[in-house]
């Protein structure tokens, strides 16, 4: 499978990663912030002194990302028609209206997205990043929306859609789509040693995500990449117990705290990454001699040229450089990486996935 590099005339990241590759017919785009990294906030994505009335700074900053989005993908011979996954990170939710206004007029059919609160972005003053991975349109590409009996999304957004051997599923939360957090997925008051308010709401997203790649023809077995936001971490036993029910065999899975969700009460939201039975490709869990993990879930799996490599931690005190091999039947891709720092997590988060 061909990997290229794609560059645009959006501004060039300060930092050590590219605006984006095509890997193969796939478009992976860095998140964008509204910076161009020389400044700060670009002036493009600032109110005018002037002009106090002229535009929100989240709208401004909206346009000025998805405008730069755009020419990414149009570099990689792409467009944001062709987007199949989004990952939203706000450093206030209740920008989420001024936000969602915007998306609406760039994505008249939108994706699967996820949106969700964060602490802080790299540049100050940025209010929103945008994270994309797309298609470019070809033979047996044709992207599917998925509707299933789940609660629908009430912001501008499909629960999951398909494209060739992958199926994209949006961040579920536990959410009627009315009235909030239901009822089924509150604790009983009456039973308060009966599950605590992490496993009933992981176990109703979980049926959620069941339905829906029922709908779409697959299962949960099929799951390739989980991203888990917990809004406390000390919820995770919790939380990965019900998962153990769930995925007897797990799929690779990054697990990280947000400072809040859309919906009031929620603690958990999930968003799945899965493969399509039927196709030439199947799903493959990978394993190394790297430490295994000790909450349930896989080093990485694959499925035909793409892995999907879970979200890794340091684990070890020693500075200084440490080589990683990942292998499955008849592949092999290895990399090195930097005990420098606390967590690699990011680093070794191969969301964007290595291709052979």
């Amino acid at each position: 499978m061909d990997i290229a590099t794609i560059r645009s005339s959006a501004p060039r990241p300060l930092a050590h990663y590219n605006e984006c590759f095509k890997v193969g017919p796939w478009v992976f785009a860095a998140g964008q912030i509204a910076s161009d990294y020389q400044t700060g906030v670009a002036p493009e994505a600032r109110k005018r002194p002037g002009f106090p009335y002229d535009g929100s700074d989240i709208t401004l900053q909206t346009q000025y990302v998805l405008g730069n989005l755009t020419k990414t993908f149009a570099a990689a011979g792409s467009s944001l028609d062709q987007v199949v996954r989004a990952q939203v990170f706000l450093t206030d939710l209740t920008h989420f209206p001024a936000f969602d206004e915007v998306w609406r007029a760039y994505f008249p059919v939108p994706p699967p997205r996820t949106t969700i609160g964060t602490t802080g972005l790299l540049v100050p003053g940025t209010l929103v990043e945008i994270d994309l991975i797309g298609y470019v349109a070809g033979p047996g590409l044709q992207r599917r929306m998925v509707p299933s009996a789940a609660p629908r999304p009430l912001a501008h957004a499909p629960e999951a859609c398909t494209i060739g051997p992958l199926i994209f599923a949006a961040g579920h939360v536990a959410s009627d789509g009315t009235t909030g957090v239901p009822t089924a997925a509150r604790r009983d008051p009456a039973f308060l040693a009966d599950g605590a308010d992490i496993k009933q709401q992981t176990r109703s997203i979980l049926k959620q995500l069941k339905a829906t790649f029922a709908a779409a023809g697959s299962s949960l077995t099929e799951v390739l990449k989980a991203q888990v936001f917990l809004t406390d971490l000390t919820d995770f036993n919790g939380f990965d117990e019900v998962w153990h029910d769930y995925f007897p065999v797990p799929p690779a899975r990054t697990t990280v705290g947000t400072s809040g969700l859309l919906v009031a009460g929620d603690r958990v939201a999930i968003e799945l990454i899965g493969h399509m039975p039927g196709t030439p490709s199947q799903r493959e869990a990978i394993t190394s001699s790297n430490p295994p993990p000790l909450a349930h879930d896989t080093e990485a799996c694959c499925a035909g040229d793409l892995i999907f490599a879970a979200g890794q931690l340091v684990l070890s005190q020693i500075f200084g450089w440490r080589r990683y091999e990942v292998s499955c039947p008849g592949r092999r891709v290895d990399w090195s990486t930097s005990d420098k720092h606390d967590s690699v997590g990011e680093l070794l988060y191969a969301e964007v996935p290595v291709a052979f």
